[in-house]
């Protein structure tokens, strides 16, 4: 009798606390999380939209550093000129892959008593230390150190390039014991859209799904230390073959394959004239980000994308067109011209730099891409002699007719 009376207990209780899970109130509107800490951000650049990298200061041994907010980078590092405050070594070095697959030497140390404003970055194991000397060079500015997402998982982490401003908020999760019953729901509207991070299994940086056109998904790695100029991110080489648009970009050290794509999607997001850098991972960067309010939620694995000001600033990409001696770029949701050659064709014929291109022929190409503009191009008749562009310029539309060289 006595088990009978016991079974009947637990059966009550558990009873009891499975219906108080699934009745508890849903939280009415949105909490507004404690700003723990919030930055300037530390670049030359005149325009947060147009910072090179994200800089953020972090004191340690009495002095103030420079450190990069590096969301691709799974350890927090310290440059190898700072080793020497750190302390005894704890692991032997090893060998570790820098950004486009470099081999470097990584050895490790006790977290010291480092701070980003209140924050201490003691509460991690260890932290890395490499000589970040070719960063240093390539940022034209001295790196100190990166934080990395050991740091900055713990925390939301909010990138307002509107502001030029960087804001470190304390995270609050739903921890119940059956909160996982719960629906889910957009607690943060005014964050923007809500997008689901996924940490890669190995490394623990953040993923989220995405779309190359209308056809290919991609997992992009959220990689806020990319900053590759005039590209958006990177695609790794799998999904690099299946994009018809290759390009080459100058750099400064060598020339880059590159893909231009006609669009990409984030969510309910959709971007034109994308670029991406051939890499052996696929990722978005700063390029990419500054166009947004940018919420990372890492805690409860969720990203927000709000719109920003300059949500819509096109690519920094022109197409010639050396047959006509123009250049176009996308200004605006038009295509523009970009810069004309007073000896060339087009603008004997009349046509002019900052003409909007309205018509190919008849086909109406105020919608297209420049990518899709080019496939246009391609895609002509090779019997066709002429070609006619209608062009908008203030409130006038004008039409000029190109005969075209035989193949």
């Amino acid at each position: 009798m006595k088990k009978i009376a016991l079974i009947a207990l637990l059966t009550l209780v558990v009873g009891c606390l499975f219906f108080a899970g699934c009745n508890s109130p849903h939280r009415q509107g949105s909490f507004a999380p404690e700003v723990l800490a919030e930055f300037t951000v530390l670049n030359d650049a005149n325009d947060a939209n147009d910072a090179n990298f994200i800089f953020l200061p972090v004191r340690f041994d009495g002095e103030e550093y420079l450190f990069c907010l590096d969301t691709g980078s799974t350890t927090t590092i310290f440059d190898a000129s700072l080793k020497d405050k750190l302390g005894k070594r704890i692991l032997w070095p090893k060998k570790g892959t820098a950004a486009g697959g470099k081999s470097i030497k990584v050895e490790y140390f006790p977290t010291p008593h480092a701070y980003l404003g209140p924050l201490n970055l003691k509460g991690r194991t260890i932290i890395g230390v490499v000589d970040l000397e070719q960063v240093s060079s390539a940022l034209a500015k001295k790196a100190h150190g990166i934080i990395g997402m050991d740091f900055l998982k713990k925390y939301i982490v909010r990138i307002d390039c509107d502001r030029a401003t960087v804001s470190f908020l304390k995270s609050k999760r739903d921890t119940g014991i059956f909160s996982f019953l719960q629906p889910e729901n957009n607690e943060h509207p005014e964050w923007g859209q809500p997008l689901s991070i996924k940490y890669e299994f190995r490394s623990g940086l953040p993923l989220v799904k995405g779309r190359i056109g209308n056809d290919i998904p991609v997992n992009f790695m959220i990689d806020t230390g990319n900053v590759s100029p005039y590209c958006d991110g990177d695609l790794k080489s799998s999904i690099f073959k299946k994009v018809r648009s290759k390009v080459e970009l100058q750099t400064k050290e060598d020339f880059n394959k590159a893909a231009m794509i006609d669009k990409f999607s984030i969510g309910s997001f959709e971007y034109r004239d994308a670029v991406f850098y051939q890499s052996n991972y696929s990722s978005l960067g700063l390029e990419f980000l500054r166009r947004h309010l940018v919420t990372f939620d890492f805690p409860n694995r969720k990203i927000y994308l709000k719109k920003g000001k300059h949500f819509d600033r096109p690519t920094n990409i022109h197409v010639s067109i050396e047959d006509l001696g123009f250049d176009l770029r996308r200004h605006r949701n038009n295509i523009v011209v970009d810069s004309i050659d007073q000896n060339g064709p087009a603008y004997k014929k009349g046509i002019r730099q900052n003409d909007i291109i309205v018509k190919l022929d008849d086909q109406d190409v105020t919608s297209y891409s420049l990518t899709g503009l080019l496939t246009l191009l391609r895609l002509l008749p090779t019997d066709i002699e002429s070609l006619v562009i209608t062009i908008k310029r203030g409130d006038d539309i004008k039409h000029f007719s190109f005969a075209l060289k035989k193949t």
